[in-house]
């Protein structure tokens, strides 16, 4: 009879341990929440415009934005991540295009907005150390508005139009009375899946209350699919794939202010590439849209919840 309760004894303690273990060692899921200041770099390109030059623009953009993130522990190597960003109130800025010889030709207003939704596993492969791979949702979109020549270019190239036998240039619809200004609206949006590759070093994952640490990664990405709309292309989507590469650095500092909540501070470096897009219409006709070199750059403060 005693010998069973020493058992019976034992079995208890052990459960409790176990669950005293599992306690101490439970898997750690967070959420972050962050909002600060982006500032967007926009450029856009034509390397020769009907044999005049190249055509070209350059444009820095400053939204607020706003960036979370979420990470489920599946179990101590493998885990999931959601993340997502997106600007708020879009500044308006002037943009100024450029034609080779011609210089400065045209100024427009010009706002941006930059939203993403990424889903990604993480393995864990040291304590330190993750390699995580997934995908992103991409949208990017602009508006352009308020259109004007700029002088004494403009006149210039259409001066030279004019001894080559060539239409003029004119603004977006320039058939109205004064031909030096519109204020007709011009948008365009691109939507992209994009495959992604990462790493991520991470020192000190689960700091103590009090502790300082700091955390760094990157991620490269490839468009699989892209639909692109611009509405001077009436009636039409183009599609492409595999137009770009994209290359994201992260590099966040983190205050633990009690067991479960930390305060973060976070730089975000986003650079992304897009091919000129060109679908051809038949009969020698084809629509596209400029080669676009696009930088999103981000200083964020906010909050991890630990769970």
């Amino acid at each position: 009879m005693n010998k069973k309760y020493t058992l019976a004894g034992a079995a208890i303690a052990l459960l409790l341990s176990s669950s005293v273990l599992a306690e101490q060692n439970k898997l750690k899921s967070f959420s972050d929440i962050e909002l600060g200041v982006e500032t967007i770099n926009y450029s856009e390109k034509l390397n020769n415009l009907a044999g005049y030059g190249r055509l070209k623009q350059d444009i820095n953009v400053y939204n607020v934005t706003t960036r979370n993130s979420a990470y489920v522990a599946i179990n101590d190597e493998f885990g999931l991540y959601l993340d997502g960003f997106a600007s708020l109130a879009p500044s308006i800025q002037t943009e100024t295009w450029s034609l080779g010889e011609f210089g400065d030709i045209q100024q427009n207003d010009f706002k941006i907005n930059h939203n993403e939704l990424a889903f990604r596993i993480s393995y864990k492969y040291t304590e330190q150390h993750r390699i995580i791979s997934g995908f992103r949702l991409s949208s990017l979109s602009f508006i352009r508005s308020h259109f004007e020549f700029v002088q004494p270019g403009a006149d210039d190239f259409n001066a030279q139009l004019e001894a080559d036998g060539m239409e003029p240039f004119v603004l977006p619809n320039g058939d109205i009375s004064d031909k030096y200004k519109s204020n007709i609206a011009i948008s365009e949006i691109q939507d992209e899946f994009i495959a992604l590759f990462g790493y991520r070093y991470e020192p000190q994952e689960l700091p103590n209350r009090g502790d300082w640490t700091w955390y760094a990664g990157i991620e490269a990405g490839i468009p699989i699919y892209s639909i692109t709309q611009n509405t001077t292309i009436e009636g039409e989507t183009l599609n492409e794939f595999f137009g770009g590469y994209s290359l994201i650095g992260k590099l966040g500092l983190r205050y633990q202010l009690f067991d479960n909540l930390g305060l973060l501070a976070t730089f975000t470096s986003y650079y992304k590439y897009r091919d000129v897009v060109t679908e051809d219409k038949g009969n020698g006709n084809s629509v596209s849209v400029p080669e676009v070199n696009f930088y999103n750059n981000a200083v964020t403060l906010g909050l991890r919840w630990s769970y």
